[in-house]
This record gives structure tokens, sequence and C-alpha cells, in this order.
């Protein structure tokens, strides 16, 4: 994603204000492993729409979904195998942070206006077919959504109108794209604990229920210094992605989860295991 925590934002970016303020108590990294689980279950229909206020979330069941190594399919992307497993944790609330990650470039930093958005989106998005079939996935078994984000509202929610304008309802509006601005900060700022502060208001924007257990939100981040705030805030679900989010950097974290789940790790933060991340 872009800039975090209390130091200076990182050099990808453009130098953003730094506003100097106190931020959640840290606790030690929660270390656990990752082991993605497909559920078989009967799918349950439910409510998905995200509101100018709240954001729609219930719980769902999974369905079954073939291996990793079976492609995308261009008529359902999102029954692939990649993209069930990682709604087999039964998540209640899905956060990416937008540049970096989401695209392949840095919309603010570059200075992206709102205008310019429909003649470059398709080249600027990273993996369009995976977010978009995270996003479809998580409409369909009512799992909340939402962006948390250091650049400019309004960019990235024509960005948003762009990829998703044929679906109804819209995922994406101005109550889940947090910037700087929900948190009283002008756009484009560096804000200390910035993303964790993000995360904790869009759980608070879940309905009909906020979403209590931050073991349930998984969040993806290109920003290692925003991933460690996270995960030491209680996120533990927090991945991060430093290509952006796309099919071969899920791939690569679940093939990493398995290195350390048979021993192999070599040190590295080791991933939480979706399983703790079911709805109580």
């Amino acid at each position: 994603m872009e800039s975090s925590s209390c130091g200076l934002p990182r050099p990808k970016r453009p130098a953003p204000t730094l506003v100097v303020e106190g931020g959640p108590t840290r606790g030690a990294p929660q270390l656990a492993s990752f082991a993605p689980q497909i559920a078989s279950t009967a799918p349950t229909s439910c409510c998905a729409a995200v509101g100018s206020e709240n954001i729609a979330t219930s719980s769902a069941a999974q369905s079954a979904a073939p291996p990793l190594a079976e492609p995308l399919e261009a008529e359902s992307p999102y029954r692939c195998g990649l993209v069930a497993r990682w709604f087999s944790a039964k998540p209640r609330l899905i956060v990416w942070d937008f540049d970096l990650t989401i695209l392949r470039t840095h919309a603010f930093g570059e200075g992206v206006e709102v205008a310019e958005v429909a003649q470059r989106w398709e080249s600027d998005v990273r993996d369009v077919d995976v977010f978009r079939a995270f996003v479809e996935t998580a409409q369909e078994q009512g799992v909340a959504l939402g962006i948390a984000s250091y650049g400019r509202q309004e960019v990235i929610h024509e960005y948003m109108r762009q990829i998703f304008r044929q679906l109804e309802p819209p995922p994406f509006t101005e109550a889940n794209i947090v910037t700087p601005s929900a948190l009283k900060f002008p756009d484009g700022t560096s804000v200390p604990q910035g993303k964790p502060r993000m995360l904790e208001l869009l759980c608070q924007r879940c309905s009909p229920n906020e979403v209590l257990d931050r073991a349930n939100v998984l969040f993806f981040d290109d920003d290692p210094d925003n991933i460690a705030d996270c995960r030491r805030a209680g996120y533990a679900h927090a991945f991060h992605t430093p290509e952006g989010f796309s099919r071969p950097a899920l791939a690569q974290l679940e093939q990493r989860a398995g290195s350390a789940r048979d021993g192999g790790t070599d040190g590295e933060q080791a991933l939480p295991r979706p399983s703790s991340c079911a709805i109580g």
C-alpha cells in the first residue's frame, strides 16, 4: 500500500505531510501457521449491499473448489481453487491497500486525476481478474469489503467504478473507501498507525453488526511497515504482498505457509491459520 507507521513516508511515495500523534498500544506480533482449507457445505444466500454509512456483511458457507494448479476460468474466475481457499477462512471483512497493491502503479504519487482514470485503469490494475474474483465472491457470500489507502478517495472511487461498472450493488462507495480524510487529515497524509486505524473504522462500519474480532479481517498491503503495524494491533491476517495483489502473490503466500508448516521457515514471520478466522 502506501506509507505507514510513525516514520517518514517510504521512498516510493511523494513526501506527504507527517502528522504526529499517538496510535494504539502495540503488543507482540501474533505468529501462527497458515493452512488454507476448502469447505464443502452448501452456499447460503445473504445480503452484500454497501450503503452510504454502513458496509453490509454476513456469514456464509463455502463451496468446494478445484486444486491450485487449475487455471482461472474466464467465465467464472471466482470459482477457482485459489480464491475459494482464501474464502474457506470465512472472513467477515476483506480490505486492500490501493497504490502498488491493487494497482501496479502509484496513482497518488503520479498525481492521477479523476478524469484520467477511464483511459488508464485497465493498464494500471495489477491483476483485475483475481481482484474481481475476490470481490464477486465476497458479494455472493455476504463478506464486507474495504480499501484503506493514504491516497485520494475520489480517485480511488473512480478506479473502482470503472473496474466494477457491471456489478450491482456497487461494491465500493465512500463508506468503505477509507483515506486520511476519514480520520480528519488531508488525503495524501501519512498518519501514524494509519492502517490499523483505518481497519478499525471499516470494522465499525460493518452492518448489521460491526466486526469485533480482528482475526476475522483479511488485509493485503505492499508495505511491510503497514503489515507490521496491523499485526501488532491484532490484525493477524494482514498479508504482505510486495509485488501487489495478484494470483502469483497469493500462490506464493500459500507456498511459504506450506513451508512453515513443514518446518522449513527460515525465521520469516509465519502466516496465521484461516481456521481461526471463522465467524463465531
